[in-house]
């Protein structure tokens, strides 16, 4: 075993993915041995509930409006070594709309409309944005609303909306 050397690399989520090539210099009493090492940083891309993950949509007394939305709001953390993209889709197919804006992430959001999106079984894009692992955290904080646009065109009953966030 006195080949052989083992040596641990410390390596970061902050760090960009790829495969990165270096030298390791060992002195020797004979001189300098320099040896390359190649070594690879995976793709960091998650997304997950930051919280309560069951907005209910309900109807309420003296809503003069066909519109009706989500119980408060949902979060969604965002981790990522890389540029990203977030899309959702709804298995059900039924008329939903979300509306999602940045919480917490210092601008790394580069992209997110304000707007309500119609949400169908097509994943539709909601939000782009830059690496997060250097945020405080190491996560950029989004929070949605869900609404449904006109309540008349839904059957009655209770309904479980099935939504897919996928980041990319």
């Amino acid at each position: 075993d006195s080949n052989k050397i083992h040596f641990k690399l410390r390596l970061h989520s902050a760090y960009s993915p790829g495969l990165y090539r270096n030298n390791l210099i060992i002195q020797t009493e004979r001189g300098e041995e320099r040896l390359k090492i190649d070594f690879e940083i995976p793709t960091i891309m998650e997304v997950r509930a930051g919280g309560d993950m069951n907005p209910n949509i309900k109807y309420s007394e003296g809503n003069f409006s066909q519109q009706i939305y989500s119980s408060g709001q949902s979060k969604l953390l965002i981790r990522a070594n890389k540029a990203w993209t977030l899309k959702v889709n709804n298995e059900g197919g039924e008329d939903l709309e979300i509306k999602l804006k940045e919480f917490k992430g210092n601008g790394s959001v580069s992209n997110s409309r304000d707007e309500f999106i119609k949400i169908g079984k097509e994943a539709v894009i909601i939000a782009q944005g830059n690496k997060t692992t250097e945020l405080p955290g190491g996560d950029a904080e989004l929070i949605y609303v869900l609404r449904i646009d006109d309540f008349r065109e839904i059957k009655a009953g209770q309904k479980d909306y099935q939504l897919n966030f996928i980041i990319e």
